[in-house]
C-alpha cells in the first residue's frame, strides 16, 4: 500500500507541531467536510500513528506508522496489518539541501536511488511538492501546503496553476 502525499506533508508539518493531533478533511468547493478522513497522532517520541476514518469514525488500528530519526531527520513510513507495523518501510523521507525533503519509494525496504517527489519551501510560506523524473523535479509543483487559520490547506496544481479551492484541509487539534 503506497502512502498518499498528504501523509508526508502531514508528517513534515506535524514534526513542527509534534505535541499536536492533526486531522485531514476532504473539501468540496473549498468547504471542509464535517468528518475527518485521516488523523495523525504522536504516540511516542519521534513516532506518529496515521489513522483512517470511515464516516467520521476513526479506525481502531493505525494504517501507517511514521518514525523519525532525531539525529538525521530521516523519516520512515511503515504500513501496518491489524495495527502491527510492517518490518520494512514503504517510503523514506530524507532532508534535502533546499530546506525541504526528498521522498523515496522503497523496494524490499531499500530506498530507490532517485526520489519520487521533492518537497521544498514555497514563497507563500508553505511547502511545495514537486514530482520528479529520474530524480529531476518538475518545473511546477503538483500541490502545495499553505498555512491557514488553525491549520493548513492542500492546494492541487493543474498545468502549473493552482486550483481555486483547496482539495484538503489539515486542522490542528488541541491535545
Amino acid at each position: 500500500m503506497k502512502t498518499q502525499i498528504f501523509t508526508f506533508c502531514f508528517s513534515i508539518v506535524f514534526g513542527l507541531l509534534s505535541a499536536q493531533t492533526m486531522q485531514t478533511f476532504q473539501t468540496s468547493n473549498g468547504i471542509p467536510s464535517i468528518f475527518p478522513s485521516q488523523t495523525i497522532k504522536t504516540v511516542a517520541p519521534n513516532t506518529q500513528n496515521v489513522y483512517n476514518h470511515q464516516n467520521g469514525i476513526q479506525q481502531p488500528f493505525p494504517s501507517q506508522v511514521i518514525t523519525t530519526n532525531p539525529q538525521s531527520g530521516v523519516k520512515q513510513v511503515y504500513s501496518t496489518t491489524n495495527g502491527i507495523q510492517d518490518i520494512i518501510p514503504v517510503q523514506v523521507i530524507k532532508p534535502n539541501t533546499m530546506g525541504g525533503y526528498d521522498i523515496f519509494e522503497t523496494k524490499n525496504g531499500i530506498p530507490n536511488i532517485t526520489p519520487s517527489k521533492t518537497m521544498r519551501p514555497d514563497p507563500m510560506g508553505g511547502i511545495a511538492v514537486f514530482p520528479t523524473q529520474n530524480g529531476i523535479p518538475s518545473v511546477s509543483p503538483d500541490k502545495t501546503i499553505r498555512p491557514n487559520q488553525g491549520g493548513f490547506d492542500i492546494v492541487q496544481y493543474k498545468s502549473g496553476l493552482p486550483e481555486l479551492f483547496p482539495s484538503k484541509t489539515i486542522k490542528v487539534k488541541d491535545p
